[in-house]
C-alpha cells in the first residue's frame, strides 16, 4: 500500500505543479490556493508512505518521476522546449531511481534470508 501512497503523493505533486503554473500565467487567487492544498495533500501522502518505504527511497521516487512527469506536462501542455542536456538529466533521473530501486529490492531480499535463518535456528 505504501507504493500506493507514494505514486498518489507524485500525481498529486504533479497536478499541483502544473496548477502552479496555469495560475501564474493568469494571476489567479484560487489557482494558487488550489496548488498549496495539491502540495499540502502530496506532502500529507508521502507520509504515509514513508512509514514503510525508506525516506531516501521514496523522496527519490516522488521527486524524480515527479520531476519527468512535469517536465512532460510543460513540454506537453504548455508548449515548453526541452533541450538535449533537460532531456539528457531526465534520462539520468530515471537511470539513478531505477539502480536505487534494485538497491532497495536487494537489501529487502538479503532481510528476508536473514529472517529465515534465524528462524531455522
Amino acid at each position: 500500500m505504501a507504493w500506493v501512497y507514494l505514486i498518489a503523493a507524485m500525481l498529486v505533486e504533479v497536478v499541483g505543479t502544473s496548477a502552479m503554473k496555469a495560475s501564474a500565467d493568469s494571476d489567479n487567487a484560487t489557482g494558487i490556493a488550489i496548488t498549496i492544498g495539491l502540495i499540502c495533500c502530496s506532502y500529507v501522502l508521502l507520509s504515509f508512505a514513508v512509514r514503510t518505504i525508506p525516506i531516501g527511497v521514496a523522496f527519490a521516487v516522488w521527486e524524480g518521476l515527479g520531476l519527468c512527469l512535469i517536465t512532460a506536462v510543460s513540454v506537453l501542455y504548455f508548449k515548453e522546449s526541452l533541450s538535449l542536456g533537460a532531456a539528457l538529466g531526465i534520462i539520468g533521473v530515471l537511470v539513478g531511481i531505477l539502480l536505487l530501486h534494485q538497491g532497495v529490492a536487494h537489501q529487502d531480499d538479503v532481510a528476508t534470508e536473514v529472517e529465515a535463518i534465524e528462524d531455522e535456528s
